[in-house]
């Protein structure tokens, strides 16, 4: 049995009709609603697998059906159409599958223990994970019949009747006690479709989720720039590329914002950036977050490279953009070598390329690779450790006394003192310097700046 043997392809006048023949459920009894701002008890029935339909616009699955939106091209997912559905039940199971196989193993041990809702033609506001996996149980034990348990609402999906039912489905679906299913990059994606589909002002939507509208703003600004990031990593609409990054662009937007022309009250170290170096800083601060939630070492984290570019005093409770030679040796480092390197990255590594050498994987799973394959070859590591070396610099600038002492214990090291005569420690470290040396040269000059550097500190300290 396969998944278009279990749902029929039938219009939603037809499953209207058959959805009213449904018998109530025996093990159910009516169950609480609370539609349209009143409490209401409904009765659950025992709805066949045929009937239902896939909500395209349900908030749980929103990441799946817009990265499935993408990743088919000019074809859009429709609620209507069953090739449509049989990828969204294909995208539910492989979203997390350890989660599902358990939840499967859970309903097929005690039968489905909450019950879902669903339109008057059969499209499913909440409970479409659990129906899934009732197809995937149907499809495995084909001699047996499952049901999905749910209340049935007057209304229909209709487009007349989308505002209606979304609202109903986020009140459902952040109650205390379903929010935990909610996955966190989905509710961008719903809040911001909400905010195009229907032109709902802030204050609407920020009443809808039950946040502040200053939250909601914050939402609405996350979203833009999770579609900034995707552009620029060439994964437009991908959204599933974004799971576990959320944190990343909390962080992002909120100090985006200081990145600006003005002038803040008290701060005398903010640095003022033109259009196309903000534009840079953007995208390398892209770069970061995907070289940070991508690349396989663990001493690289985002948290730890934020302090290079931002101050560490606040106004009004934010962190401001400072350290202007950083900032600046920092692009022009990301100019000179980063941006080249990911347009080279592009050219060898576009979709096309990668598909031909793994035919068998989907888009996401070619853009998960892609992932990995940029991290292991970037060099914006390389440049973050320079950055951190000149910022270890400056913050020993401030301690001159710990400076020297620093200083004097690596020339040690290298030289020893006996008496009034100064000696190499051993043989080996001046044959590396000068005779094993193919920067000679240039180690040459420096020992010399070093020498006229300790005569001037010599004087000085007398």
């Amino acid at each position: 049995m396969e998944f278009r043997d279990v749902i029929q392809n039938l219009s939603g006048a037809q499953r209207r009709m058959r959805l009213q023949e449904c018998e109530a459920s025996r093990e159910f009894g009516k169950y609480p609603v609370f539609f349209n701002g009143r409490q209401e008890y409904l009765e659950v029935l025992e709805i066949p697998l045929k009937l239902l339909r896939f909500n395209t616009k349900n908030g749980r699955i929103l990441m799946d059906v817009a990265s499935l939106n993408e990743a088919t091209g000019e074809r859009s997912i429709d609620v209507e159409d069953i090739e449509s559905q049989e990828l969204i039940y294909n995208a539910l199971w492989d979203s997390n599958l350890e989660r599902n196989s358990r939840t499967l193993e859970d309903l097929q041990l005690k039968g489905q223990q909450v019950p879902g809702v669903v339109t008057s033609d059969g499209v499913i506001i909440d409970g479409n994970r659990r129906a899934s996996l009732l197809i995937k149980l149907q499809i495995l034990n084909p001699s047996r019949n499952f049901t999905f348990k749910a209340v049935k609402l007057a209304l229909s999906s209709d487009d007349e009747n989308g505002k209606t039912l979304e609202a109903f489905e986020i009140e459902k679906q952040i109650s205390e006690d379903t929010k935990v299913d909610y996955n966190p990059i989905n509710k961008y994606i719903k809040a911001a479709k909400m905010s195009e589909d229907y032109n709902l002002p802030v204050s609407d939507l920020a009443k809808l989720w039950k946040v502040s509208e200053s939250k909601m703003k914050e939402w609405l600004d996350i979203k833009k720039n999770m579609d900034k990031y995707l552009n620029h990593i060439n994964a437009r609409g991908q959204y599933k590329r974004l799971v576990d990054m959320e944190d990343g662009f909390i962080n992002f937007t909120k100090l985006w914002k200081k990145v600006q022309h003005v002038d803040t009250p008290g701060v005398t170290d903010e640095i003022e950036l033109n259009i196309t170096e903000k534009l840079n800083f953007e995208k390398a601060y892209f770069d970061l977050m995907r070289y940070s939630y991508r690349n396989k070492e663990n001493n690289f984290n985002l948290k730890n490279i934020r302090p290079l570019f931002f101050t560490a005093h606040t106004h009004g409770g934010v962190q401001f953009l400072g350290k202007p030679g950083l900032i600046t040796r920092f692009l022009g480092a990301y100019s000179s070598v980063i941006k080249i390197e990911n347009e080279n990255f592009e050219q060898e590594n576009s979709l096309t390329k990668l598909r031909e050498l793994y035919p068998d994987k989907v888009k996401d799973e070619l853009l998960k690779i892609k992932d990995e394959k940029w991290a292991e070859s970037t060099s914006i590591g390389d440049v973050i450790k320079d950055i951190e070396g000149r910022n270890n610099d400056l913050n020993l600038s401030s301690r001159p006394e710990k400076t020297l002492t620093e200083i004097y214990r690596k020339f040690e090291s290298l030289l020893m003192i006996e008496g009034e005569t100064i000696k190499w420690r051993t043989d080996g470290i001046r044959y590396s310097l000068i005779e094993n040396n193919d920067e000679y040269e240039n180690t040459k000059f420096e020992a010399k700046l070093i020498g006229k550097m300790a005569d001037f500190i010599k004087r000085n300290m007398n």
